[in-house]
Order: C-alpha cells, then sequence, then structure tokens
C-alpha cells in the first residue's frame, strides 16, 4: 500500500492517465496447491478518482531522480544491477561490441520501463560473462554516476 505506480499500457509503455497510488489489493483465487491467483489493486489516480489494475500490468513510478537513485543503488547493491561497467568500452577480443543501442521495445533494467524505438541516449552493455543490461536514458545517466560514487567512496569498516 502507498506504492506509486503507472499501469503499462497494451502497447507495453507506461499510460500516464492511469498513475497513482496503490490504496487497497485483493488477491483471488488461491489454492492450497499453489494454483492460479489473480492479484488485483484499487489505485488512486493522480487526476482525481479510482481504478482497478492487475500487479502484472503495473510499474513502479519514479518521479524524482531521487527515488529512482535509491532504486538504482538497491539494485547494485543485491546485484540486480553491475557494479562495473563492459571491460572492454568498445569491443571484446572477439570483436562482438559490448554497448550498443537497444533494440525498440526492450524494457530497462533500472526502472523496468519499456525503451522506445529509437530513444536517444537509451544504452545495451553487454558484460564478459554475456550478461545484457539495457538502460533508458535517464536511469543510465544515474546508473554511471551511482558507480563512480562507488568508486570514489572508501570501503567502510
Amino acid at each position: 500500500m502507498g506504492e506509486k505506480v503507472v499501469v503499462q499500457g497494451s502497447d507495453g509503455y507506461a499510460d500516464p492517465d492511469y498513475a497513482g497510488v496503490i490504496v487497497d489489493g485483493t488477491l483471488q483465487g488461491v489454492d492450497l496447491y499453489g494454483g492460479a491467483y489473480k492479484e488485483t489493486y484499487r489505485i488512486k489516480r493522480d487526476r482525481g478518482g479510482y481504478f482497478d489494475a492487475e500487479e502484472l500490468t503495473l510499474l513502479k513510478r519514479f518521479d524524482t531522480d531521487d527515488e529512482l537513485r535509491q532504486e538504482i543503488r538497491e539494485k547494485i547493491r543485491t546485484y540486480a544491477l553491475p557494479r562495473s561497467m563492459p571491460e572492454a568500452p568498445a569491443g571484446d577480443l572477439e570483436g562482438r561490441e559490448t554497448m550498443r543501442s537497444p533494440l525498440g521495445g526492450s524494457t530497462c533494467s533500472a526502472c523496468g520501463h519499456r525503451i522506445r524505438p529509437g530513444e536517444q541516449g537509451a544504452i545495451e552493455y553487454e558484460h564478459a560473462d554475456r550478461s545484457v543490461y539495457r538502460f533508458d536514458k535517464r536511469c543510465s545517466g544515474i546508473w554511471i554516476q551511482e558507480l563512480r560514487n562507488r568508486r570514489l567512496t572508501p570501503p567502510s569498516r
């Protein structure tokens, strides 16, 4: 309850007309053996009124860079995002690119929102272990800042 969310529209992108704060939730169809269920939330719309949405259609909403920075820090801390840039910035020894523009419709590894085709500043990184992380422009900038801050901050004892 109280989490800021936005509904993912049928095109896969956040729909700003359906943004708000979760105020209630219900769980339907649970059985003793882990059968199918549906979790629905009641959301107080930013523009007034309420609407219901299934959990699978909701995305976290980050209204400020500080909120997004906290999410990225937590994902770095829990290894959901890498703690370093790829080893070879232009390409690895096998000639693969380690940095490139993501394909349209990819999901940002930091915020979970879909990246629009041709979005300026969006980037994809492939690490030596072949893991791939995609970022929209806003998240990429904050992630890189956080990596720099981690290097400048001495480890706590």
